[in-house]
Formats: C-alpha cells, structure tokens, sequence
C-alpha cells in the first residue's frame, strides 16, 4: 500500500495505490481526506511538521480570521500559538501557511524532529 499527499489548487487530494505481489495488478486511487491509515503512512514517511507564523502583517485581523475559520482558534489564543501554530503533515501546513500569506502574514513550514516538542 502507497500514499501521497499533494496540493490541487487551494485543496488537499490524497492518493493511494496497492499492488498485488502475486500478480503485479495496481489499483489507483483519489480521495480529498486521508484516513488515519494514510495519514500515519504519510507522517512515517515525511515526518511531523509545525506551522510558524512570524508576522501577522499590515491588517492582523484578516490573518486571524483565517485562523478561526481554519483551525478554531479565537484571536487571542491565536496569538498565543503563533510560533507553533499547527502541527501535522506538511503539504497540509503549506496550504494554510499559502491562505495566511495570501492575507498579509508571513511564516514558515519547519519539520519536527520531537512530537512531544509541539506541546512545549
């Protein structure tokens, strides 16, 4: 069994592949959310990866409006977290990460070598 993660645009699609070691068949597929089978493949294989934002810009509310929409965190919890802001797989971090700079912030992907790290 074969996962990949890739980002479509403003989405992310997960694909997944098995082949038959008996016969060498392949069977391919897409789906929009990973199930925790996939996630765990993908996470084993590229590791965890947290969320940094570093500035919030010149109109912080749009960036933190993002943030609630996204990940449910209220403005002031937000700003709380901005150094690690979400933790997880990093195609989907980068596509968050692109919605945030899109309303003014900047940031990075950084890998985590510890997951225990993220809860410090």
């Amino acid at each position: 069994m074969y996962y990949r993660v890739f980002r479509r645009e403003t989405d992310v699609w997960w694909s997944g592949s098995l082949r038959c070691d008996g016969c060498g068949c392949m069977i391919e597929w897409d789906f929009d959310a990973g199930d925790e089978g996939a996630r765990a493949a993908i996470l084993a294989a590229n590791g965890r990866w947290v969320l940094v934002v570093t500035s919030l810009g010149r109109v912080p509310i749009r960036v933190l409006r993002v943030i609630w929409h996204e990940l449910g965190f209220k403005p002031a919890e937000a700003r709380a977290r901005l150094e690690r802001l979400a933790c997880g797989i990093k195609t989907e971090l980068e596509l968050l990460l692109a919605k945030l700079v899109e309303e003014g912030a900047t940031g990075e992907c950084r890998r985590l070598d510890d997951a225990a790290e993220f809860q410090k």
